[in-house]
């Protein structure tokens, strides 16, 4: 099923059917017939590497062996590494396919696998699909894994359960185990337009644009080339995905939705437009390092245990404003706070509008997210821009119509390693601007410079960033002064014990002992219990204990 020396642009083999059934331990098979030995467009230049096809060959870059041919339309034959290169079909069923067999078009040793092109009108069956590199070849000489094929399935109706497989080849030359890259698979409902991706995609150039009504990541990966444009009315990353997309992608999805401890990432400026992000199930969305997260959305959603976090995505070590003149200099990177040690960098950037990055100790600062949402923030999870080893806090920015839930709002300063001759990072920033008061959020906001103790004896830290909350709610103190005659201290409890609420320890704090337009409480928890100062006046009675009692 492939012949490499033929005239037309497809040189596989095209299969027409009214209905075709593949039995299970039976197959239809294309392994080795694609390219020859060291032959093919992805065949290495390098003599030790794998070749290449949907997925890079091991030991191989995109220049010397670079993947090529199409993810919605594969049709190209696998390229040789010591063996011949996986073939190519296409099955085209006007009824139903069931493939409860082996369909496959694998690669021989290190070379990479070749091209399943399938289109019908019902698909079902439990067999399997493979497109898989060649493993490691290792007689007389080593020749890497090469890479995967590629896979595409069209089909209006669908109940196939089997296995869709693109994997890369494996081996190890006496070291450490080596691979190469997955190739493309996909699933596509022609019905309903929905691209499910069961194992390894790539959104490439040469597809662009994307448009489907649901791209489903399922247990699988993606990734894309820079620059193009994918549209989807929903985007659904299930059962550990991982979504990378690269620098300046377009993603037009209304409802982006990640679960089942997933991940979704973006590199450099990706324009995103959406309305609503559920982040849930241990999930995470983040960005590549050097480039701040920056979203407008209607509506954000972080459950318990999931995060947004741009932890370390900030200036590499050492880099930035705010980062260590030396590395035995024995200071703290800066930021919203200063760094430990008198030779620290000064703080920079605005308090009110925090954008910039946190800079780099021993190991990169803090990254920076700016959110901007028309709806509601509901952060029961963790919203992160910390820095790490020795780095400064980044920088999060949120304007939205309320904030939500009692999750943590964190860019908080890193601690120096026990190796390190620095000292520990100061503090980030955060900025929080909302149509409503805060009283509906009771987590935690904070950006803490980093501690380290001295071998026990003593405890140095680098300085607290800055928090700035600011609101169109009712800004009216619950605080009743009476000066010259007592002040006591406002708590709630947290948890097993309490929370001081007055005197505040900063913004989220103060915020939390605000009245209502009416004049009642916006919490119904707060209460007071020691007086921390007196003065005796020649007035009759104790006027503040009387009010006291009338709380």
């Amino acid at each position: 099923l492939g012949n490499p020396a033929a005239s037309s642009t497809f040189k596989g083999v095209i299969i027409h059917a009214q209905d075709l059934t593949v039995e299970s331990g039976s197959s239809i098979s294309a392994n080795g017939k694609g390219y020859g030995a060291n032959q093919g467009p992805g065949a290495s230049s390098l003599y030790y590497a794998g070749a290449s096809y949907g997925g890079t060959g091991a030991s191989n870059t995109e220049t010397s062996a670079p993947t090529y041919g199409s993810a919605l339309e594969p049709v190209d034959l696998g390229s040789g590494g010591a063996a011949y290169g996986g073939g190519a079909m296409q099955l085209l069923v006007t009824d139903t396919f069931t493939n409860n067999g082996t369909v496959s078009a694998n690669g021989g040793a290190s070379a990479s696998g070749g091209s399943i092109l399938v289109a019908a009108g019902k698909f079902a069956g439990n067999g399997s699909f493979k497109a898989l590199g060649g493993n490691l070849w290792a007689s007389g000489y080593y020749k890497q894994g090469g890479g995967g094929g590629r896979i595409m399935i069209r089909s209006a109706t669908s109940s196939f359960t089997g296995v869709v497989d693109v994997a890369g080849g494996c081996g190890s030359s006496g070291y450490l185990m080596i691979c190469g890259g997955s190739g493309t698979a996909g699933l596509l409902d022609t019905t309903t337009n929905t691209l499910t991706i069961p194992q390894s995609w790539r959104f490439q150039s040469n597809d662009d644009p994307f448009s489907f009504a649901e791209i489903i990541v399922a247990k699988g990966s993606a990734t894309s080339d820079p620059g193009v444009e994918i549209s989807a009315n929903r985007l659904a990353l299930d059962a550990k995905a991982s979504v990378s997309f690269g620098n300046e992608v377009r993603l037009d999805a209304a409802n982006i939705t990640l679960n089942g401890t997933s991940t979704l990432g973006f590199a450099g400026s990706t324009h995103v437009v959406a309305e609503e992000l559920s982040i849930s199930g241990g999930s995470q969305l983040t960005t590549a390092q050097g480039f701040p997260l920056e979203l407008t959305l209607a509506n954000v959603v972080v459950s318990r245990g999931s995060r947004i976090d741009v932890f370390a995505k900030g200036f590499a070590r050492m880099n930035g404003p705010g980062a260590p003149p030396g590395s035995a200099s024995g200071a703290g990177a800066s930021y919203g706070g200063k760094g430990y040690g008198s030779a620290a960098a000064p703080t920079y950037g605005d308090a009110n509008n925090p954008t910039d990055l946190g800079s780099g100790g021993d190991g990169a600062g803090g990254g920076a997210l700016l959110l901007t949402l028309s709806g509601i923030l509901t952060n029961n999870g963790i919203i992160a821009a910390n820095g790490q080893w020795s780095g400064s806090g980044g920088s999060i920015l949120v304007r939205a119509r309320g904030i939500v839930g009692n999750g943590t709002l964190s860019a908080n300063g890193a601690g120096k390693s026990t190796t390190s001759y620095l000292g520990p990072g100061g503090g980030g920033r955060i900025a929080l601007y909302t149509d409503t008061d805060l009283s509906s959020y009771t987590g935690k906001i904070e950006t803490k410079g980093a501690c380290n103790t001295n071998y026990g004896y003593y405890v140095y830290c680098g300085a607290d960033g800055t928090v700035v909350i600011s609101s169109n709610g009712p800004k009216v103190s619950n605080v009743l002064f009476l000066p010259g005659i007592e002040a006591s201290r406002l708590y709630r409890p947290d948890g097993t014990g309490e929370k001081k609420l007055w005197e505040p320890g900063g913004d989220a704090d103060a915020m939390q002992i605000a009245m209502t337009t009416t004049g009642s409480s916006i919490r119904s928890d707060i209460y007071t219990r020691d007086v921390i100062d007196n003065a005796y006046l020649p007035i009759k009675g104790n006027v503040y204990k009387s009010f006291l009692e009338q709380l």
